[in-house]
């Protein structure tokens, strides 16, 4: 479609143009209308209005972005002149919820409660606390912690009675005030944390999860970490604590799993190396007795004694090897001479500690 500022030098648009022109002179008084008459320019000037003359509070845009919260927080940890502290309640852990100190991180299994203390001093009513979950990884900073297809399915009981705006939170907060956000896709839920009770000096929350961090259509075995901010009504951050968490089936062992690869991170000098896993080695049974009719030549015993030994071995593989070793020499012996009854106590002694360290 031509506009008014860009016509054709051709013959047959400027007869369309004039066609249409009488068309519309025929039905319309142009002639009367006062911005026919007007110039361009003028027309442009006219509507060149200040901001102040349209209504338009310009400091009032300014505030409104200023007070738009932060869509990536930062991970750099700050009191502020209120000691903003995070802490950890001891009393609502168990095997679905573990913390590791080496790691500082919570391994919590999905839609349990994750029980947080938050203290700030002086005690002052009208704060907020902001609670963000992101990737732990820089360079998935920018991408947003969402729930899963499966775990947002509509047949879930965690999403009975749950409203559109919770829906697709990873994190849940059990204050009945909570306030849930999305800000260009990253999901953040605001608590208003009033005062603490007479005789406390901390409020308590409780948390909970609705996804998985295995969960390959939604945090896809990336790392979290939960970021808290404490702001002001404006939403001026005045604290920022933060607390990695993983949510997954087994938490203690995911914890021993991730201490032992830190651990050995640690022991190679920054760099994580891949464990050889040792197959244990097969016990065998005891000796079969000697088929019926078959005579087996009795060599004489060099010495009747038995003997005990101890021995330092480096390593699980290597005792598991020794004593393999023994028991093949034994079992070996025993069918040489064919004194079964002799050796059998041994071997199953041997046996059992295979058994043991398995």
């Amino acid at each position: 479609m031509a506009t008014c500022t860009s016509f054709s030098d051709l013959k047959e648009s400027s007869l369309f143009i004039e066609q249409a022109l009488n068309e519309i002179k025929a039905h319309v008084d142009v002639d009367n209308l006062p911005m026919l008459e007007e110039d361009l320019s003028d027309s442009e000037k006219k509507y060149d209005v200040p901001d102040d003359e349209r209504g338009v509070n310009t400091l009032a845009i300014e505030q409104l972005q200023y007070t738009v919260p932060i869509v990536i927080p930062s991970r750099e940890e700050f009191a502020g002149s209120f000691n903003f502290e995070c802490l950890l309640s001891a009393q609502g852990r168990g095997k679905c919820c573990v913390y590791s100190q080496m790691l500082n991180k919570i391994f919590i299994d999905m839609e349990q409660r994750l029980p947080l203390r938050f203290k700030w001093d002086p005690p002052f009513e009208g704060f907020w606390l902001r609670v963000m979950l992101v990737f732990s990884e820089d360079r998935h900073r920018r991408d947003p912690v969402l729930r899963c297809h499966n775990h947002l399915a509509t047949s879930s009981l965690a999403n009975q009675n749950v409203s559109a705006d919770v829906l697709h939170h990873v994190v849940r907060c059990e204050h009945p005030n909570s306030f849930y956000e999305d800000h260009y896709g990253h999901l953040s839920v605001s608590i208003p944390l009033g005062a603490p009770e007479p005789g406390c000096v901390y409020v308590p929350l409780d948390f909970q999860f609705y996804c998985k961090n295995s969960c390959s259509s939604g945090m896809n075995r990336r790392a979290t970490e939960l970021i808290f901010t404490l702001e002001t009504e404006n939403r001026e951050v005045i604290g920022r604590r933060f607390l990695p968490v993983r949510v997954c089936s087994c938490p203690k062992r995911d914890k021993e799993k991730e201490e032992i690869e830190r651990q050995e991170i640690q022991l190679s000098g920054g760099k994580k190396r891949k464990i050889a896993r040792v197959k244990p080695p097969q016990i065998m049974p005891p000796p079969p007795p000697p088929p019926p009719g078959k005579k087996h030549l009795i060599l004489p015993m060099n010495n009747e004694m038995d003997y005990t030994i101890q021995l330092r071995i480096p390593g699980l593989h290597n005792m598991r090897n020794v004593i393999k070793s023994v028991y093949d020499t034994l079992a070996g012996e025993a069918i040489r001479n064919g004194d079964y009854q002799r050796f059998h106590p041994y071997l199953e002694e041997l046996q059992k500690k295979l058994n043991s360290i398995q």
